[in-house]
């Protein structure tokens, strides 16, 4: 395990006990700081990291550490070297923000884990519960809701391409000029045409920088700036598409576009199942029909 200590409890210093608190690799031994009302000792005493305000104090702490300089004070860092001899290493300038970056990064990628791990429950959830909605519309507003969560986003949408027309079956966070209108012809050379002739994702950070984006009415009017298109593949042709949208031009992690990659795979095979039971039911129905009319032919035959 590493002993740290920081020089600085400017925002620079702030940040860095952020990222290195409870980091297991890791122990924050002491904060160097003369001024006791910057950010940093704040930040270090409320969670109980002792403050120094001079530099033979801190020597005291531990006799081998690493002190991360982000004062910008080289000069400092040659006053530690002297007070701490031999013992230490003094890590400042370019190599304090390569370390910076890097403990970041690190974080960065735990938490990404952890959300992993949280949208599998959620997707595997909803798997759970395909065929207990009365409706295809009632699961697949449920989809949606929960792709919203997972994409971090205000808005998005839910199509189905029949009879080559693009039917409306859930939303959210749209106008209602938009909702209101159920169904509508694919415009050719568009966005809808290339999603459902290509059955590929489509990733657009900002709207207002794609030719086949840039006038198009629909997001022009709902002032879309950024979207996530995946489309519902089933049985090798489109059926669908999966609409993530927002306000403001901005860019979706590899894990949100992965874990919405599977929700657009369980609204095809939600569209598949619920036609299987609407398929079903008018066979039972049908079946009912011929056994009344063949009890029907034998009371007519047989009149005892």
């Amino acid at each position: 395990m590493f002993k740290l200590a920081i020089a600085g409890g400017n925002i620079a210093g702030s940040a860095l006990i952020s990222l290195l608190r409870g980091d297991p690799n890791t122990e924050l031994v002491g904060i160097y700081e003369k001024k006791q009302d910057t950010p940093g000792v704040i930040l270090a005493r409320k969670w109980n990291i002792p403050v120094f305000e001079d530099i033979k104090s801190l020597s005291t702490v531990n006799p081998e550490i690493i002190i991360i300089n982000v004062t910008g004070d080289p000069n400092l860092s040659n006053e530690m070297r002297l007070a701490f001899g031999s013992r230490i290493e003094v890590i400042e300038g370019v190599g304090a923000r390569l370390l910076w970056e890097i403990i970041e990064k690190q974080k960065r990628a735990k938490i990404e884990a952890h959300r992993t791990v949280e949208d599998q429950r959620i997707i595997f959830n909803l798997a759970s519960k395909l065929g207990l909605a009365e409706t295809l519309e009632d699961f697949l507003g449920m989809i949606l809701e929960k792709a919203l969560e997972i994409a971090n986003a205000p808005a998005g949408s839910i199509t189905i391409y029949e009879n080559e027309e693009m039917r409306l079956v859930a939303s959210k966070g749209l106008s209602r000029r938009f909702t209101e209108n159920k169904a509508w012809s694919v415009m050719p050379g568009g966005l809808t045409e290339a999603i459902i002739n290509n059955k590929k994702v489509i990733f657009i950070n900002d709207t207002l920088k794609m030719n086949y984006t840039r006038n198009n009415p629909a997001l022009t009017r709902e002032n879309i700036r950024a979207l996530l298109a995946f489309p519902v593949v089933l049985k090798d042709k489109a059926v669908g598409i999966l609409y993530i949208d927002d306000f403001k031009p901005r860019q979706f992690s590899e894990r949100q576009k992965a874990s919405l990659a599977l929700l657009a795979s369980l609204i095809s095979i939600s569209i598949d199942r619920y036609a299987l039971i609407k398929d079903m039911e008018k066979l039972r129905l049908k079946l009912s029909t011929l056994l009344d009319a063949s009890n029907d032919i034998v009371l007519i035959v047989d009149p005892s």
